[in-house]
């Protein structure tokens, strides 16, 4: 063999080597990134579990939001309700205070705002007793019934507005409480988003 042929067939060799060289170096990256490969899709298919867990999770929270909403939706509709209530209840009471400034201005002046159903239901008893028991003259008699259809009448009206008043005095206490119990569900739904936020 000439030196020639023996320097070839060294570089040849070196040649092939390095090409071996480079195959086993390709081949080790190959299965590292096969591994990486496999160890990213494990960690995509936790991920993906995860999510799934989460979305469980998220969903009765999801459901309670929503019905949180309703609730006080329909605790507002009640309010209007209420509040209209109120101001029906409140122009029968200043219907039945005028009427009474005008019936006062005539008779019983000794009747004033501080009077009140026992008192009037009093002085109605006193007049019928009046009337039943006393000798009295015809004029004397009219009078008399002339003030006890005056009080009768004042006595109803009274005591309409007294039970509006109630009536509103009772709506005024719903109102509150309706506030209190939409001021809890208000802050329970805000901590419900907070809860919601961090399982995202």
């Amino acid at each position: 063999m000439s030196e020639l042929e023996s320097t070839n067939t060294s570089e040849i060799n070196n040649k092939i080597r390095d090409l071996l060289d480079s195959r086993k170096n390709l081949i080790t990256q190959l299965k590292s990134l096969n591994k990486k490969r496999l160890d990213m899709r494990d960690e995509i298919g936790t991920i993906t579990t995860q999510l799934g867990e989460h979305q469980a999770d998220l969903e009765p929270l999801y459901q309670e939001v929503g019905n949180l909403r309703k609730e006080r939706q329909g605790l507002i509709n009640e309010k209007k309700e209420i509040w209209t209530k109120i101001n029906d209840a409140n122009g029968g009471i200043k219907s039945n205070d005028s009427n009474n400034k005008d019936q006062d201005s005539r008779n019983d002046r000794r009747f004033n705002k501080k009077e009140n159903f026992k008192n009037v239901s009093k002085r109605i008893q006193e007049i019928e007793w009046k009337l039943q028991t006393e000798q009295l003259t015809r004029e004397e008699e009219k009078k008399l019934i002339e003030s006890i259809k005056s009080l009768q009448k004042k006595y109803n009206e009274w005591k309409k507005t007294h039970s509006a008043r109630q009536e509103v005095s009772g709506l005024f206490k719903k109102i509150k409480k309706l506030v209190l119990i939409w001021i809890q569900l208000k802050n329970l739904e805000k901590l419900q988003k907070q809860h919601l936020k961090k399982k995202k």
